[in-house]
């Protein structure tokens, strides 16, 4: 039997460790909303990879409930200068990965962008580099340790439930994600959401 962590196909039939993905682009709109932010953009990674599909739409629904339209871009390439320095200049970025993210952070400051005050960002994972950069990211924090410890519990479980003859039937484990605030983003700062 296959487990997939932090991945998601749609025709696949095995034991998944996941979070909600939709529910992570939702969220991290919606923070970016509450923070002031209004001209969000989402820098997704590769276009058709369903987690990355799922968080866009997450994000879109999120703009959508508040009256407002936002822009996608998949991969990381220069598009965030060409964003960056046109006349519709983005305020926000929420990116697919914390390495976007910090990618983002590096742009802004080359270009003397004032990060929070001219631009936040927020990336994905809230992986150790996100505290010891000059700005630090604000991040989703998707719980990996947890998704961890469900991933070997339930490769255990399925062998020891093999060995009796039988089959688990939960196929499927969300692990909540959580917002970390930052100073990226800290145009209010807020504790964890």
């Amino acid at each position: 039997n296959t487990i997939l962590i932090d991945r998601d196909l749609n025709d696949f039939d095995g034991y998944k460790i996941i979070n909600d993905n939709e529910e992570i682009g939702y969220k991290a709109t919606a923070y970016l909303l509450h923070q002031g932010y209004k001209n969000i953009v989402y820098l997704g990674w590769i276009s058709g990879l369903t987690i990355n599909e799922q968080r866009k739409r997450g994000f879109m629904k999120a703009l959508a409930d508040h009256n407002l339209q936002g822009r996608y871009f998949d991969g990381i390439s220069d598009v965030v200068t060409q964003l960056l320095t046109s006349d519709n200049a983005p305020d926000a970025f929420f990116t697919f990965s914390d390495f976007q993210g910090l990618c983002i952070l590096q742009v802004a400051n080359s270009l003397g962008i004032n990060v929070p005050n001219q631009l936040g960002i927020l990336g994905t994972g809230n992986d150790s580099l996100t505290e010891i950069s000059k700005t630090t990211l604000s991040a989703i924090d998707q719980n990996s340790i947890e998704m961890g410890k469900c991933a070997a519990n339930l490769y255990f479980n399925i062998v020891d439930q093999k060995q009796n003859g039988k089959i688990l039937a939960t196929k499927q484990k969300i692990i909540p994600i959580k917002i970390v605030p930052r100073e990226s983003t800290a145009l209010k700062i807020t504790s964890i959401i």
